[in-house]
């Protein structure tokens, strides 16, 4: 039985060096309160709590104004997609009306075609009518010559 106290005692003794004593009840100081400590410990949760405070109105102020900058970023989006709406459609009618002027160039391309076409018709008509002309005064003039030379032979 002896033995048995001894190592009861042994067991107690090294749990006993386990222990700490500490002031905070929280952690098992119930044994060794201490007002002052207390008051301490007190006065730091109090400290904290001012400086928790101090902290989250500050994170107040700074999602405050991180709204606000959202707010005008948002608002400067809303504008640009506005103006790239207005640019979109002047882009549009832009290239409504590239597409009616090439229309209208090829046409005329094509008018111009033709006139120069006609034009090259009548001026081979020209020629050749200036040609015939030009022959048929030659015959007139040969026929105007072939009735002198008639009459002049039937003159002997």
């Amino acid at each position: 039985m002896k033995k048995v106290k001894i190592i009861i005692s042994f067991v107690f003794l090294m749990f006993s060096v386990g222990c700490q004593t500490t002031t905070d009840p929280r952690r098992g100081g119930l044994f060794s309160y201490n007002p002052r400590a207390y008051e301490k410990r007190l006065d730091d949760r109090r400290s904290q709590k001012i400086a928790l405070k101090r902290e989250n109105t500050v994170m107040q102020q700074n999602s405050e104004n991180l709204k606000e900058q959202f707010t005008n970023k948002q608002a400067e989006e809303d504008e640009r997609a506005r103006q790239i709406a207005v640019l979109d459609k002047e882009i549009d009618m832009i290239e409504g009306e590239i597409a009616n002027s090439t229309l209208r160039t090829d046409l005329q391309k094509h008018a111009k075609w033709k006139i120069d076409l006609e034009l090259k018709g009548m001026k081979k008509k020209l020629t050749d009518t200036g040609l015939k002309e030009r022959e048929l005064r030659e015959l007139k003039d040969e026929l105007a010559r072939l009735m002198e030379e008639a009459e002049m032979l039937s003159d002997l």
